[in-house]
């Protein structure tokens, strides 16, 4: 997802991790607060340190985002080969007391920290996000307000309330033009003039994950356990609603659709990330002149399997008003496999016992992102991605870089595959899970009995979400009465 990924659950429990844009590293900030980074070409620890005080006492961190120059610092960063931190910009550490901190990772000292005296949050920040370049840090905490910051004076420049429930889950356009503030509701806002610009009702639950595709056209969300939302993110899709009005779950003001398609996995979902890069931008903005779509997006599940959807072709079903009808494709699924031989262990006791067949074991996938590879030609959609994952060990993680099959146009019929792709860990890595799993105060994990992640995808669900409920309804026409506040409006005078 945009923002970083809680592992609840396995062999790190509480470890908050984050791979930056280009994937070229991985960072992490375990349960006691100490934040490390590591190269994902080379797995060399770049940098560790505690980065300073999260407000007190027993306080957590919940949430990081992080900004690097472009290119990684260049030249520059290859000529300051003593420094470990050279290259890695900045990470801002949002944490349950309402503080956030910013990390020069150069020299792993404080840059600034933005709390309540300066205009900020009371309460557990949950999502953090920087522009482009860096400059502005936008922020969303359980006191139901976004703040946006000026990162160089630590000053809150405005803040207001998005909505009454909420907001969890923070996108921002790569031209940062567009922000995306998701609670209940996905709200689409102009950060130059700050008006709401669209509204996305649907789901019955918050979003726990969000994504933006490249371009900008599409929104990925998650809301419950299983389930992952295609939605259309520009404004013809889903305008602000009228005064007194509103429109139902999943249509967009015009009559279109804004929930292009509902997809359930049989186990949870830990993230969503739509495919990154340059020639990802290019392939949407080429494919949106000739009035097609592109799109490829990848989906971790807590069974250690990662998923990549893809779609080439037009959105609708060709007759006017009918249902959108967008045929996703699954081009790659990918499921981490335990050599049987390092699940072997000798039987404990005696002389000449018979070795017994120990526990299998999960590998656990912390992150997982799509990059489109450089080479691609320019607004070529049949381009070529790679997936970067970041796997295994928590004190050591090991990084892998995975080829992903050429997304087929979707009027070619039998293209692409949906069998799993086994990727073997490292030998070792067997014992060194059992070890940590161990000593976190486990006694073992034996891997699903599952034949593999069962997936089910658009063909098996109904072209739109599921209907409120009644009390979810009503709360949400109430939302349709207004526009809501703008950005530079103070959170007295939001809804």
């Amino acid at each position: 997802r945009s923002s970083a990924s809680w592992i609840k659950k396995g062999f790190a429990p509480g470890m908050l991790v984050k791979l930056d844009a280009a994937c070229e590293y991985f960072a992490a900030v375990s349960a006691d607060g100490r934040l490390r980074v590591w190269d994902t070409a080379t797995s060399e620890l770049r940098q560790e340190c505690v980065p300073g005080d999260l407000g007190g006492d027993g306080a957590r961190a919940t949430c990081i985002a992080w900004s690097r120059p472009a290119g990684g610092g260049g030249e520059s960063a290859k000529k300051s080969k003593h420094k470990k931190g050279s290259g890695l910009g900045r990470v801002a550490i949002g944490a349950d007391t309402g503080r956030i901190i910013v990390v020069d990772l150069a020299t792993a000292s404080l840059a600034a920290t933005l709390d309540k005296a300066r205009g900020g949050h009371s309460a557990h920040v949950h999502d953090l996000l920087f522009d482009s370049k860096g400059a502005t840090l936008f922020s969303a905490a359980d006191d139901k307000v976004v703040v946006q910051w000026h990162v160089a004076s630590g000053e809150a420049l405005r803040s207001w309330r998005p909505d009454k429930e909420g907001v969890r889950r923070l996108a921002l356009s790569h031209d940062d033009s567009t922000l995306v503030t998701a609670a209940l509701t996905l709200k689409l806002w102009d950060v130059a003039s700050g008006e709401c610009t669209a509204r996305l009702r649907g789901h019955a639950e918050h979003v726990h994950s969000l994504a933006m595709s490249a371009g900008g056209r599409f929104l990925l969300t998650a809301a419950g356990e299983r389930h992952v939302h295609l939605w259309r993110a520009d404004a013809s899709a889903g305008g602000p609603a009228t005064p007194g009005g509103g429109t139902p779950a999943g249509k967009a003001a015009g009559g279109g659709r804004q929930c292009l398609q509902s997809l359930a996995l049989e186990h949870t979902v830990h993230a969503v990330e739509f495919e990154k890069g340059p020639a990802a931008v290019a392939a949407e903005r080429a494919a949106e002149a000739a009035g097609s779509a592109y799109l490829r997006f990848a989906v971790l599940v807590g069974s250690g399997a990662v998923h990549v959807w893809a779609h080439i072709g037009p959105l609708d079903g060709g007759a006017a008003g009918s249902a959108v009808a967008l045929p996703l494709r699954v081009v790659a699924s990918l499921q981490l496999t335990i050599n049987p031989a390092e699940a072997e262990a000798p039987a404990a006791g005696r002389r000449g016992a018979l070795a017994q067949p120990a526990s299998a074991l999960q590998c656990p996938i912390y992150a997982a992102n799509l990059v489109a590879n450089s080479h691609a030609q320019t607004g070529a959609a049949q381009h070529s991605a790679t997936l970067v994952l970041a796997l295994g060990s928590a004190v050591s993680p090991t990084f892998k870089r995975v080829a992903t099959p050429v997304p087929a146009p979707n009027d070619v019929k039998n293209a692409g595959s949906t069998d799993l792709v086994a990727v073997d860990p490292p030998a070792n890595l067997a014992g060194v899970l059992r070890a940590e799993f161990t000593a976190a105060g486990g006694k073992g994990r034996r891997a699903p009995a599952t034949g593999g992640e069962v997936v089910l995808g658009a063909q098996h669900m109904p072209p739109a979400l599921p209907s409120l409920g009644k009390k979810r309804a009503a709360a949400d026409a109430a939302l349709g009465l207004t526009d809501g506040p703008t950005l530079g409006e103070r959170p007295d005078a939001a809804l």
